[in-house]
């Protein structure tokens, strides 16, 4: 007798959350690393449910569900507006999503890179060049509701984009990189 394959989704999440009281890890469960930053070589090439994928990403960038909540104004008023709603229906397309997702994931990437250039690099302006599109893709093919999209996108941006005032003399650090590639 064959299961229906949604039970047995449903009997793995149960699983993976009895585990997850037990030895409060949800996501990596009994073969999983004993400490979230060692990643061993077997485990970082397992392959994740898409189902559970969501889940992982939010436990190794920190995102409990705590974060403060942004309120997305979806006023589109950026001078450089034009270029980022372009670089979204580029990455639209790129998704490969239903006609009538198109829109409305279409929608959720310009109110998330406007809302994130408005608040969070109010003194640096979107180019297509400057890699948010490149963080959020991965992001946005979870497809998450538009919140929790801003808040790992937003926890990427914080932890792996260095910043120029946080490091002093990084314009001399990135002259001696680019001469170093030729």
């Amino acid at each position: 007798m064959v299961e229906d394959n949604s039970a047995w989704m449903q009997e793995l999440e149960l699983a993976l959350q009895e585990e997850q009281q037990g030895s409060g890890d949800s996501v990596t469960g009994p073969a999983g690393p004993e400490d979230e930053d060692d990643v061993s070589p077997a485990n970082a090439h397992e392959t994740i449910a898409e189902t559970f994928r969501p889940e992982v990403w939010k436990k190794y960038l920190d995102i409990n569900g705590n974060e403060k909540r942004v309120t997305f104004s979806d006023i589109y008023d950026l001078p450089e507006q034009n270029e980022l709603r372009n670089d979204c229906k580029q990455i639209v397309e790129k998704l490969g999503n239903d006609d009538e997702d198109k829109v409305s994931v279409l929608s959720d990437l310009e109110s998330i890179l406007t809302q994130f250039r408005k608040t969070r690099s109010a003194s640096q302006p979107y180019s297509t060049d400057n890699g948010w599109i490149e963080l959020l893709f991965p992001v946005v093919a979870l497809k998450l509701p538009k919140q929790e999209t801003y808040n790992l996108f937003e926890a990427i941006h914080r932890r792996y984009i260095v910043r120029h005032n946080d490091v002093p003399h990084v314009d001399a650090t990135h002259s001696l990189f680019s001469l170093s590639r030729n």
